[in-house]
């Protein structure tokens, strides 16, 4: 069966990798099928989602998105790189929604027309689209699978919580100091987890995708369970 319902809200581990450890919004015209969303409530952490291939298989494709499990993720971007994952080829149209809370429409609700996808894993850059979070507001971002274009409330969701927060000056200014193992401990002591994914991401053509796998354990999201 498909969850769709959230987790308690609850306390948050800290990443370790063997290191020591301007505003603005876009608004886009709003699908009527997407509603549902917006009538779910405000979250408390991630969900994620899983779809039968096709009707009458066994095989589901799961779908989750790489933030913390319980609780609010930070970024120091408005405009931030999202990353989530799927556990096969893309084989349905993917919108990405992003809610405010007591706001009528969406902050965006847009089709991801190109996938970047990478060793199971896709990310949206909201540069890339024009979006820009709004500053110290907790948003809610979601990936929705379309499993039938006539009926949009059977879409499979993923959700999670993100919150644009900009750094205090005396913490940007350690993690320019910092070298890269350390910027993970100052990121995530502060609870910068999208901060941490991106940087991890960064790191995949020197380490071969070992840090951004650390972060999916860390996370709670197993790496096995991603396309090759």
């Amino acid at each position: 069966m498909i969850t769709r319902r959230l987790a308690t809200r609850a306390a948050f581990g800290l990443l370790a990798f063997g290191a020591s450890s301007h505003t603005g919004t876009a608004q886009n015209s709003t699908p009527p099928g997407h509603g549902g969303l917006r009538d779910r409530g405000t979250p408390t952490g991630r969900v994620g989602a899983a779809a039968r291939e096709r009707a009458g298989q066994d095989g589901l494709q799961s779908l989750d998105l790489v933030a913390p499990q319980t609780g609010v993720g930070l970024t120091s971007s408005d405009q931030p790189v999202l990353f989530y994952l799927l556990s096969g080829p893309v084989s349905r149209l993917l919108h990405l929604i992003i809610s405010v809370p007591n706001r009528p429409r969406p902050l965006a609700d847009i089709t991801l027309t190109r996938f970047q996808i990478r060793d199971g894993t896709g990310m949206v850059r909201l540069r890339d689209h024009g979006i820009r979070l709004v500053p110290d507001t907790t948003c809610t971002w979601s990936i929705a699978m379309q499993v039938d274009p006539a009926a949009p409330s059977h879409d499979i969701v993923a959700s999670a919580l993100i919150r644009y927060v900009t750094m205090k000056p005396a913490l940007a200014m350690e993690l320019n100091r910092a070298d890269r193992g350390r910027r993970y401990s100052l990121l995530t002591d502060n609870s910068y987890w999208y901060d941490a994914a991106a940087l991890a991401d960064e790191s995949r053509p020197s380490d071969g995708g070992a840090a951004f796998r650390n972060v999916l354990h860390v996370l709670g999201l197993a790496s096995g369970n991603q396309a090759g």
